[in-house]
């Protein structure tokens, strides 16, 4: 099913969605539907999934993932929003709740796609929701980390944590070293576009084909990288810009 054609109130949007298989985000009556990400923006998820669940575990917060809406801009345009993790620590979540109308925490790990929504309009509606006193932004390809914290001045404090040891969230007392956070996730040292053959599934080692320009990431700091042709015909590789 298509997206609708006419602006929808809140509680349309919602009955529209629940028959939906893909997941849509929802403000001011506009339907804007997800992408995919990369299997490293997945496992940064779970790895802080599973290690803020620990640090909560006894306590009134919990934490959920992006299969949870929050819901922001409440009475001035209304919106529904899909954080990769948030934390509430207000009335507890039934079995059915699917809302969460009172985020203390929101985390959001970024992707080539949404990198720039994230760190600029879905910032902003975020904002909107007055229970909301912390929001990370986590890259998984550079492992660079921002936190942003409401002052009791009302200002946002940006705090970029990218080079520390432990990453803090300061609206739930909670720290983790940043090997926790990026467990399994190999930094993006460069890119490189192989023109001609290589592997098709996105590695330059290996066997494989590809009838087409494609950009592949390179491992950290990588040993040696062979490239041999499966069949007569130049490869070219070129390096990108470093990240």
């Amino acid at each position: 099913m298509g997206l609708p054609l006419q602006k929808l109130t809140l509680d349309e949007f919602l009955v529209w969605e629940a028959q939906q298989v893909d997941r849509h985000e929802f403000y001011d009556g506009e339907v804007f539907a997800m992408v995919g990400a990369p299997y490293r923006h997945h496992l940064v998820i779970q790895n802080l999934m599973v290690h803020l669940r620990t640090h909560l575990k006894g306590s009134s917060c919990v934490v959920v993932t992006e299969t949870m809406k929050a819901q922001v801009a409440k009475g001035t345009g209304d919106g529904i929003l899909y954080p990769d993790l948030m934390v509430t620590c207000g009335k507890p979540l039934s079995a059915a709740d699917d809302i969460v109308t009172d985020p203390v925490l929101v985390i959001e790990v970024l992707s080539p796609s949404t990198k720039g929504y994230d760190q600029r309009q879905k910032f902003a509606l975020y904002r909107t929701n007055p229970a909301v006193r912390e929001y990370a932004l986590i890259d998984p390809a550079t492992h660079e980390v921002e936190v942003f914290m409401l002052t009791d001045t009302g200002q946002w404090l940006l705090t970029d944590q990218t080079s520390r040891a432990a990453l803090t969230f300061q609206s739930i007392d909670c720290t983790l070293p940043m090997t926790q956070v990026f467990e399994g996730v190999e930094r993006v040292a460069c890119q490189a576009r192989v023109l001609g053959y290589g592997n098709a599934s996105g590695s330059v080692q290996g066997g494989g084909v590809i009838k087409r320009i494609e950009t592949v990431e390179l491992p950290t700091a990588p040993a040696a990288i062979v490239i041999e042709p499966s069949a007569s015909g130049r490869v070219v590789v070129v390096p990108g810009e470093p990240r």
